[in-house]
């Protein structure tokens, strides 16, 4: 665990520039409360608002102590019951 502030630096998507040490103001640095903003949103949603991937949200995430993302996802059990 951390002291609940963790940065991630995103990675380099295919036709960005390198980046250079000038242009490494690109980190986020993420909080508990920043998060908890974004808990009403899938996972992805709120990943791509914040400049991240996925999976270094979850990381993330699990190094501040949210286990689990606590958006409500629908299994296709529920789903499909819900149709009829």
């Amino acid at each position: 665990k951390t002291d609940g502030l963790v940065r991630v630096i995103p990675r380099r998507k295919a036709g960005e520039p390198r980046r250079t040490r000038k242009n490494k103001n690109s980190e986020v640095v993420l909080t508990k409360q920043l998060l908890s903003q974004y808990f009403n949103m899938p996972l992805p949603d709120a990943a791509k608002l914040l400049g991240i991937g996925s999976t270094a949200l979850k990381m993330s995430c699990r190094k501040i102590g949210i286990a689990r993302w606590p958006f409500p996802a629908l299994s296709h059990r529920n789903a499909s019951s819900k149709v009829e």
